[in-house]
């Protein structure tokens, strides 16, 4: 069960893409966690672990992290 290099790359094309545009770079996994997990979009073949316990845990800490050091120099 390796990572292929697609994933890596489109990965890494999202976080930069969503740091150019000046959202936080975490908000949007977050967002399309809670998209899956609602039922609103299904995750392609590869992209389950998404849609898993430990990425919320790991997107909503990422997330609260990036907004405190936002807002605490």
């Amino acid at each position: 069960m390796g990572i292929e290099m697609e994933t890596i790359l489109a990965v890494i094309t999202g976080m930069g893409l969503s740091a150019a545009c000046g959202f936080s770079v975490f908000i949007p996994l977050l967002a399309l966690y809670l998209a899956s997990m609602y039922g609103y979009i299904n995750l392609a073949p590869g992209f389950e672990w998404i849609g898993e316990n430990f990425a919320r845990i790991a997107f909503a800490s990422a997330t609260i992290l990036e907004i405190i050091a936002y807002y605490i120099p």
